[in-house]
């Protein structure tokens, strides 16, 4: 019997949520509900695959070692269809393809190896481990820690909830407990609830975000920002509000001249009756008119909209959690 074995996907049960994953022809479908780990493999004989019962034992070999990392022992035959078996990993062996890049397995079908392979798509079933496990410390959990804010281009609110793991940013309060991890990485930055029980989510409804910026002096105004909620933080501070303002400027103004009427100024002399003198000076006498006076005609006209805006598209803000 001329048997070879081919690896098809290695370790991973999944790789997303309700989505399969092609490898070399193989694939795997679905969620598993614990931390354990599979191993897929495809054993031929010949050409032809293999349909029967058989022992299947799995060896897990770190690169240069004597001796196995850990085994997944042979407990009872395995059914082939259509050559393909999966053999979950022992427990043993989940940390050491977490840990180790270069995972080699030894396949050893009814006592016989079929050699040591490269375990090269552990990423996916590192994934696979820790898609429905959202612990603390999980390989999803560092991937997207929770406070992550993201957009989210679907509909969030009334009857329709966020993704599974995340909260819409609506700055509402929040158990503190309920919502640990998230708690943690953002403490009451964008509010203290109650004070007590719970804490606030960022409100971005209708806002763009801006870096917090202590020393750069991009944000000129940083040290006069306010709580976005009661007890929240103030000044260059994540989480802190800063209202809509026009920048100091000047405006050019188009002025288009005007000119002014001269009045008249009239003196008595003598008891002669009266006698208008030309303008200036006459003797000791100032005879200098008054002018009348004249409109500029300039003006400043409103211009703008109900706000200073970039042009932008509406998007839902989720946090993770």
């Amino acid at each position: 019997m001329n048997r070879k074995i081919t690896i098809s996907l290695a370790t991973a049960a999944a790789v997303a949520v309700g989505v399969g994953y092609h490898v070399r022809g193989a694939r795997a479908s679905g969620i598993p509900t614990t931390n354990t780990l599979a191993y897929t493999g495809t054993l031929l004989d010949g050409s032809t695959p293999d349909n029967g019962q058989h022992f299947i034992q799995l060896n897990l070999w770190l690169v240069g070692a004597s001796a196995p990392a850990c085994t997944t022992p042979a407990s009872d035959k395995t059914q082939l269809s259509n050559g393909r078996f999966t053999i979950p990993l022992d427990p043993s062996c989940v940390p050491v393809v977490h840990a180790n890049p270069n995972v080699q397995v030894e396949v050893v079908i009814d006592g016989g190896s079929m050699g040591k392979t490269a375990l090269s798509a552990v990423p996916y079933a590192v994934e696979a481990d820790t898609a429905s496990n959202f612990a603390a410390g999980s390989a999803i959990s560092n991937l997207v820690p929770p406070g992550t804010v993201v957009p989210f281009a679907g509909v969030v609110g009334g009857s329709v909830a966020p993704p599974p793991g995340w909260l819409l940013c609506d700055g509402s309060a929040v158990n503190r407990s309920a919502y640990g991890a998230l708690f943690t990485a953002i403490g009451t930055g964008w509010g203290a609830g109650d004070g007590a029980t719970t804490f606030n989510l960022p409100d971005l409804r209708g806002l763009f975000l801006r870096g917090v910026d202590p020393s750069a002096a991009h944000d000129p105004d940083a040290n006069s920002r306010t709580a976005s909620n009661p007890g929240g933080n103030t000044g260059a501070a994540v989480g802190t509000f800063e209202a809509d303002e026009f920048g100091s400027h000047n405006h050019g103004v188009n002025d288009p001249g005007h000119q002014h009427s001269l009045g008249t100024q009239t003196w008595g002399l003598n008891g002669l009756g009266n006698t208008a003198y030309a303008f200036g000076t006459n003797g000791s006498v100032s005879n200098n008119p008054p002018t009348n006076p004249s409109g500029t005609g300039i003006s400043i006209q409103a211009a703008g909209g109900s706000e200073t805006r970039s042009k932008n598209a509406a998007v839902n803000y989720i946090i993770k959690y």
